[in-house]
């Protein structure tokens, strides 16, 4: 994973020492989102916002001259003098996937030796000098001369070997072959469509465990599938940050199926179990008793009584 990279002299830096708290510190975050996302740079005013910036924040980075305006939101200045470029780093993941490889085919072949030096040594013939010469290894046969028939096959039953089964008979859920499922993350690996995933949930903890569960759920959902799902719970107006589950949850519990959040409450929160309950009964009631609920308040045991 790159690092963003800031020097130890950023706080007595000219073009910082005018700069509100604020502005550094979205700088400093948005930093860190570019270089995990390897955007060499580049920032969308959507993920801005997400990271908590305004736009007095970018306004005041680009005037200091840290930040560069374009078409779809800003860009870090002289990005690539002090920062890893996308190009450097998947070139360093790529020699690390191959160091990787060429480590596991080292391991499996000392092992495939090992194995075949264990099978040699139980196939060895016991030495002589251990051999009991009292000992007969002549075999017995003459009870057993007459082979046993082989049972009658069952009518209708054939003794053909069934063909071994291929790839596409690996039936995965819902019916899906394996390689099907591969295919539908839609020309994209893996890592590129969590990323993806990654950058429209709302709540950004929880990354490697998110990863895992991301993972399983492709297994099962179309990858685009789940990414719309983050993205309509990110743009949900009745989510409320403090109850955002984390990702790893959110995956887990097929959260894409879920039907948008319920209206918020006028003093700001949601109904409590009881609250609900409460309405619940209360508009049962009226269904069946034709009372309009102008009378005095009604507690909830003597609503389940009527």
């Amino acid at each position: 994973m790159p690092w963003f990279k800031v020097d130890d002299k950023f706080h007595s830096h000219p073009k910082v020492m005018e700069l509100p708290a604020s502005a550094v510190g979205i700088w400093t975050l948005a930093g860190t989102w570019c270089a995990d996302y390897l955007t060499d740079g580049a920032i969308r005013l959507g993920q801005l916002r997400r990271l908590g910036g305004t736009q007095e924040d970018a306004d005041a980075l680009v005037a200091a001259g840290l930040w560069e305006s374009t078409e779809d939101g800003y860009a870090f200045r002289d990005w690539s003098d002090y920062q890893p470029m996308k190009s450097a780093v998947e070139q360093e993941r790529e020699a690390s996937r191959e160091r990787q490889r060429l480590a596991r085919e080292r391991r499996e072949e000392k092992r495939r030796e090992e194995q075949a030096n264990k099978k040699r040594t139980s196939d060895d013939v016991t030495p002589a000098s251990q051999r009991d010469n009292n000992v007969t290894h002549t075999p017995v046969t003459e009870k057993f001369s007459s082979p046993v028939p082989e049972p009658e096959p069952v009518p209708g039953t054939s003794k053909e070997v069934p063909e071994p089964l291929s790839n596409a008979d690996a039936i995965g859920p819902e019916g899906k072959t394996f390689e099907l499922i591969a295919e539908e993350i839609q020309g994209r690996t893996e890592e590129q469509a969590f990323d993806e995933f990654w950058t429209e949930y709302p709540r950004k903890e929880g990354k490697k465990a998110a990863r895992q569960k991301f993972a399983v759920a492709i297994r099962h959902t179309k990858a685009q599938i789940i990414i719309d799902g983050a993205a309509r719970l990110a743009a949900d107006p009745n989510r409320e940050t403090a109850f955002t589950p984390h990702a790893k949850t959110w995956l887990h519990n097929d959260g894409w199926t879920d039907p948008p959040l319920p209206p918020r409450q006028p003093n700001g929160g949601r109904q409590t179990a009881a609250q609900r309950k409460m309405q619940t009964a209360q508009e049962r009631h009226q269904r069946l008793t034709g009372r309009d609920g102008t009378q005095a308040p009604w507690t909830l045991k003597q609503l389940e009584e009527d």
